[in-house]
């Protein structure tokens, strides 16, 4: 499972098999199989890119 919140609205994700399950301006959440791990990504200011 991966949780990313960012204040700036810069969220980039780009990981194979993700399905998003939420994108908002300033939110994404998504999960890859069966999300028996979980990553939560959080950013106050700037570009937040995960690959």
């Amino acid at each position: 499972m991966l949780i990313a919140n960012s204040e700036s609205s810069d969220i980039t994700v780009k990981l194979k098999g993700l399905k998003i399950e939420k994108n908002t301006k300033d939110s994404m959440e998504g999960r890859i199989g069966e999300a028996e791990n979980r990553v939560e990504l959080k950013n106050k200011a700037g570009i937040m890119n995960v690959k």
